[in-house]
């Protein structure tokens, strides 16, 4: 239904802006192509229009069911109703598929349903033409290089004085390198302060010859240099381990450690060993340790 893909597409943008970086202010078209990711309605619409191809084969187990009659009322849409017109023109007279022509037809629905989507996705900010892909070399740029490369691509950068006034972290929006014009994504390729050569579409082209250029800027002069990590500043903090490094996994505690009010009976021990003996070990004198790192 509509209104469960709009839940699912509001996880998957949140996913994609995760991946990707982007600030909320990026467009959703602009995180799509930037994963290579469809819309969670258009995947669905993929999916169900390759399975319709398959059951259309004379042998497939689910062929009687999905060529089935409905009658004269059609009370709900199926499989057929919804993704039968992207289907139909690669099938034979007869309304089915040969077993040879699956994998060629699967692919065509595939470039069909992909071209379609990205016909209907808006133009990018920064270009204001639909963005060509990007270069396959920013891959092995560091994440924060990446990250900051997809903000800029998006028309939307933090650390630029433009989105700072919006923000209201900045009293104005000029470039502080030449207080000539207003610091935006297109004004870092045209500053006097700082020449260079590089073009905007370079974002797309050229990201490695972006990222060495951006860290002769001020605003940028954190990043790493392109094919190095990142300094550790730079790293987003990973998961505290669940036991200390420095600390043994199986290090005993003392049950004689803690005060206890009213006083324990003589045969609390006794008691607790008895019924957490599944789980921890327990010696005479109070001392207990997991059994498994993962009992508690």
């Amino acid at each position: 239904s509509a209104s469960s893909i709009k839940k699912l597409q509001k996880i998957q943008n949140r996913a994609l802006r995760l991946a990707t970086g982007c600030h909320m202010a990026a467009s959703i078209d602009h995180l799509h192509a930037e994963c290579g990711e469809l819309p969670v309605r258009d995947h669905l619409h993929l999916l169900s229009s390759q399975f319709l191809a398959k059951t259309l084969q004379p042998h497939h187990v689910s062929h009687p069911f999905t060529t089935l009659d409905q009658g004269p009322r059609k009370m709900k849409h199926t499989l057929r109703s919804r993704c039968l017109d992207d289907v139909a023109p690669y099938l034979k007279e007869d309304g089915t598929m040969d077993r040879g022509d699956l994998k060629l037809v699967c692919d065509k629905l595939h470039c069909d349903i992909v071209g379609k989507a990205v016909g209907r996705s808006s133009a990018n900010r920064v270009l204001g033409v639909k963005p060509p892909p990007v270069h396959k070399n920013e891959l092995d740029l560091p994440r924060v290089s990446r990250t900051v490369l997809s903000q800029l691509r998006s028309g939307h950068c933090a650390r630029l004085r433009d989105f700072q006034l919006k923000l209201g972290k900045a009293t104005d929006g000029d470039c502080p390198n030449c207080n000539l014009d207003r610091q935006d994504v297109a004004h870092i390729f045209d500053c006097p302060a700082k020449p260079t050569t590089l073009r905007i579409e370079d974002l797309w082209e050229n990201p490695w010859g972006v990222a060495d250029y951006l860290r002769t800027l001020p605003e940028f002069k954190d990043l790493p240099p392109p094919g190095q990590p990142a300094p550790a500043a730079l790293v987003s903090p990973q998961r505290p381990p669940a036991y200390p490094p420095d600390s043994p996994v199986f290090s005993p505690l003392s049950l004689r450690s803690f005060t206890f009010s009213p006083p324990p009976s003589p045969d609390l021990f006794s008691s607790l060993n008895n019924s957490l003996s599944p789980l921890v070990g327990m010696g005479n004198e109070g001392h207990f340790w997991p059994k498994s790192r993962f009992c508690f």
